[in-house]
């Protein structure tokens, strides 16, 4: 599970207090987290991971420019099921 803020005029994952990050409860920025993952899944194609998202931005947009910085998925498309990734061996 992954809590994403506003934080430092960017998206951060974080641990609140009070419904709101501080550097104390800081992890790191998003983007880092979703570029390891995209590492991880470009070395290992036959997994799979489920990300459970506990959204917090309220900036117009965060979630979505973090990730489109990250190029998941592939040209804005939507995510693609289980089966479609089996198929075609992804």
């Amino acid at each position: 599970m992954l809590d994403m803020y506003d934080f430092n005029i960017d998206i951060w994952l974080c641990h609140s207090f009070g419904s709101k990050c501080y550097n104390i409860t800081a992890y790191q920025p998003t983007i880092n987290v979703l570029r390891d993952i995209q590492k991880f899944l470009q070395a290992n194609p036959s997994k799979i991971i489920t990300i459970f998202i506990e959204d917090y931005v309220t900036s117009p947009r965060g979630l979505t420019k973090v990730f489109d910085a990250t190029g998941m998925p592939k040209n804005g498309s939507d995510w693609p099921t289980i089966t479609d990734m089996v198929n075609q061996n992804q």
